[in-house]
């Protein structure tokens, strides 16, 4: 049911390779903002995230939230935002239908009020989590409450863990997860530890075989293939460090018993560079 995929960027941010993996450099490095295009047979294009835009910068101009863009570095041009790059590829706003948001860190959201005419999918309790957030624990959460466009709730699909149901063994170690549109075209799956309610996705392609989109579950496919946790302090930003370690676990046992599959973190440019050449 899943035609085509397309693998974008919208900007990039910058830290030190040693933060986000054991054993890194302590050189900084370019973290894209991987967004991906989804065309479905029957229902059209969707959107997995959005990556940057510059509503971004004017959500984070007021103190304490001013501090995300310098802690983070973000590097963006107009041209890179998600509804420009969707444009040169002669799609429309209105033709995206849903958009899946994996979780509400800035990078994966500050494109949403491009899309007038979307619904938004995620899971219920990564929106609850942030919905009341505002100053310094805004910040801690990565959340920027004004990318939160005004009608959101009433456009928004919210997934329940009550939907969560037993899923094919082709997704092993991943057992439990949602048939979205019960054609098994996209499977999500919870993916916990970065932030509470990430989400992840299986997509099956006819062209491109199984791809796995894990958000910031792993920061590069180096970290999900050689099992290597980022730095410690990266703790004091995750939801559960506990979590973190047990959902990079299963991608790295994923990654074993499924060579083929196309397993897509949501910052990494090698992984990037790779779809462009392999599909």
């Amino acid at each position: 049911m899943i035609e085509k995929v397309y693998i974008l960027k919208a900007g990039y941010c910058t830290h030190p390779e040693i933060i986000t993996i054991k054993g890194g450099s302590f050189c900084n490095c370019e973290f894209p903002a991987i967004f991906v295009l989804i065309k479905h047979k029957n229902l059209g294009y969707i959107l997995f995230d959005t990556g940057y835009s510059k509503e971004f910068f004017e959500a984070s101009e007021e103190f304490p939230l001013s501090l995300y863009p310098k802690i983070t570095p973000v590097f963006f041009k107009q041209e890179e935002s998600a509804i420009a790059q969707l444009n040169n590829l002669g799609i429309q706003a209105e033709e995206i239908k849903y958009i899946i948001i994996s979780h509400f860190h800035g990078d994966h959201i500050s494109g949403l009020s491009s899309f007038s005419e979307a619904k938004y999918i995620y899971l219920e309790k990564a929106y609850n989590s942030v919905k009341y957030l505002q100053g310094f624990r805004a910040l801690k959460a990565g959340f920027l409450p004004k990318l939160i466009p005004i009608d959101f709730v009433l456009r928004s699909i919210q997934l329940k863990e009550t939907n969560l149901q037993s899923i094919s063994t082709e997704y092993k170690p991943f057992e439990i997860g949602i048939d979205l549109f019960e054609d098994q075209s996209i499977i999500i799956v919870e993916l916990p530890g970065h932030a509470k309610g990430q989400i992840g996705v299986f997509l099956k392609t006819q062209e491109q075989g199984l791809i796995f989109l894990i958000a910031d579950a792993s920061w590069s496919s180096k970290a999900f293939e050689e099992l290597k946790m980022p730095h410690p302090i990266t703790n004091i930003l995750f939801d559960s460090s506990q979590e973190y370690k047990q959902t990079l676990f299963k991608i790295h046992q994923l990654f074993q018993n499924k060579p083929n599959i196309f397993i897509l973190p949501s910052h990494c440019n090698q992984a990037f560079k790779r779809f462009q050449k392999e599909r």
